[in-house]
């Protein structure tokens, strides 16, 4: 079974005054909160962009949508290749991972389309006043679950007819069968209609929010190689390790790897054979693996060494690092202090790191 994430980012947030989905939050445009979310729980990622707009990024397949929501979605389900698809509103950015993986355990338990929705909990009138019975109402969420060839008919007929829906399950409904199996989904997975509603989220998201703090050491030894930050810097000294004793790197798995696992690089990396003498960047790419539904927002280094001055070759530490984890250089900070009078005996390293975790 292969499936499709429809990720709708293609409205213009009328009510909202403006292109909602690429305000930045934490300095991050909100689709991507999405696309954080789905990553390495689908087979496919589509985002569906307004036709003015030209974005690029690595692993989604960018579709353009049409003047109406029913629009951009027919057009990712025309663009899906999965033979289920999940239709989420990219105004719903705290979209959990766990939430997500339920959907997808209905339908491959044989469900051909899975709703969340949420309780009722205020009192319910309707404009005239009159009382609604809110134990017989319920909130409708994103993502959706459908089996493509089925919501792709029920989305035809719809425009055959001249019929249209706000989400996705009414046509489903209206077209195809009433057998939708809807499943609790999340009080924060809300929906930005209004200004107002991006204060909500970002007290959301600030409990999302994980710092992570590493740290490395190693002995400096004559005749060994003097890498850090992937780059090999000419020194009489360098670092003794059971690897190439890179203690930036080292350092920078530490502290990812507190937060996601907690557990120490040790733990992740062990002094057994297969990385004895290791290139540590290529530990670093292996461990970029495991940033699925993370976003690190700063990575802020302090290297301690007496010789030689690092100034020249901070640059290309952060390109290394960037390239290694798919960040931007301009949120890493290297900082190299001398240690005023210390003897030349050790390399040392500290690093904070602050991400967000979908």
């Amino acid at each position: 079974m292969t499936f499709s994430a429809i990720i709708l980012a293609g409205g213009k947030g009328l009510r909202f005054g403006g292109y909602k989905q690429f305000e930045k939050i934490l300095n991050i445009p909100i689709y991507e909160f999405s696309i954080r979310a789905f990553e390495g729980i689908v087979d496919e990622i589509i985002l569906v962009i307004p036709e003015d707009f030209d974005i690029n990024i690595s692993n989604v397949k960018i579709v353009y949508g049409g003047a109406q929501r029913y629009h951009s979605s027919y057009n990712g389900i025309l663009n899906a290749k999965g033979e289920y698809v999940l239709i989420h509103d990219v105004v719903r950015p705290i979209i959990k991972r766990s939430l997500i993986l339920r959907i997808k355990e209905e339908l491959i338990n044989g469900n051909n389309a899975v709703v969340p929705y949420i309780n009722v909990r205020d009192t319910i009138r309707d404009k005239s006043g009159q009382d609604l019975i809110r134990e017989n109402l319920m909130l409708i969420q994103t993502p959706q679950g459908f089996k493509r060839d089925l919501i792709k008919l029920a989305y035809e007929k719809a425009f055959e007819n001249n019929i249209f829906g706000t989400d996705d399950a009414f046509y489903y409904k209206m077209f195809i069968s009433n057998d939708i199996k809807y499943i609790e989904g999340d009080f924060e997975n809300i929906k930005i209609t209004y200004k107002d509603d991006i204060k909500i989220l970002e007290k959301l998201l600030m409990n999302n929010l994980k710092v992570g703090f590493g740290y490395d050491i190693h002995p400096l030894f004559e005749n060994r190689k003097l890498i850090i930050g992937g780059v090999e810097i000419p020194s009489k000294f360098g670092a003794y390790a059971h690897s190439d004793g890179d203690a930036l790197i080292h350092a920078i798995i530490d502290a990812l790897s507190g937060i996601i696992f907690n557990k120490s690089i040790g733990e992740i990396f062990p002094e057994i054979e297969k990385y004895k003498d290791a290139y540590s960047l290529d530990l670093l790419r292996e461990f970029s693996k495991n940033l699925k539904g993370i976003k690190i927002l700063n990575i802020d280094a302090v290297i301690i060494l007496k010789e030689p001055k690092l100034t020249p070759y901070i640059q290309k530490m952060k390109e290394n690092i960037s390239k290694a984890l798919n960040i931007e250089e301009s949120i890493i900070s290297i900082k190299p202090k001398s240690g005023n009078n210390l003897k030349n005996e050790f390399i040392e390293c500290f690093v904070n790191v602050l991400l967000v975790q979908f």
